[in-house]
């Protein structure tokens, strides 16, 4: 079994990490392959918009980017997580986003989903209250099924600029391993 753990906030220890921790544990008996990606450390370029990755299957501007993506082709489980700036996701998350267009195939119109039925859970804090910024949520999981990802579950955890915020909220931590045992099931 193979999980990739993207981790779209500069805050190693925050809240986000935490949960993305959590949600890791969960597959531990599994005693899975395991692949962190801290995005901030990334070099990830912007999309050039050229559209060669129809083509290709793979984008055609070499840095960190494309690693990941072939890790998360390969993988049986995604973990993406964010925090919400500014009523989206992180900067480098929305860069990472960007750059998945490969996982789509076909014409503009006409898209294709090349890598469809790949599992994957999406995490989301704020230090807001988690009723505000639900659009947030909402867009990061329509993006990501669009990619041909089957989304588990999105898990939102408000304020979260409280430390240990995760920690301290069962609730949460409940949701994420009730998603973590039906992807269990379903592998």
């Amino acid at each position: 079994m193979k999980v990739v753990a993207i981790y779209g906030s500069a805050r190693k220890n925050g809240n986000g990490a935490a949960l993305v921790e959590r949600a890791i544990s969960n597959f531990a008996d599994k005693n899975p392959e395991l692949k962190r990606y801290y995005l901030s450390d990334m070099d990830i370029k912007s999309c050039l918009g050229c559209f060669a990755c129809r083509k290709k299957e793979m984008c055609v501007r070499k840095d960190d980017m494309n690693n990941l993506l072939q890790d998360m082709i390969e993988s049986d489980f995604v973990i993406f997580s964010s925090p919400v700036y500014m009523y989206d996701a992180s900067g480098d998350f929305r860069l990472m986003i960007n750059r998945m267009y490969p996982m789509i195939g076909g014409e503009p119109g006409r898209y294709t989903k090349r890598h469809p039925g790949k599992k994957c859970m999406i995490i989301m804090t704020q230090g807001a209250p988690t009723i505000m910024f639900r659009g947030a949520g909402r867009n990061i999981k329509r993006i990501i099924k669009s990619f041909g990802f089957d989304v588990f579950g999105l898990v939102r955890l408000g304020f979260a600029n409280e430390k240990e915020a995760a920690e301290k909220n069962k609730s949460v931590l409940r949701k994420i391993d009730r998603v973590c045992s039906k992807v269990m099931k379903s592998l």
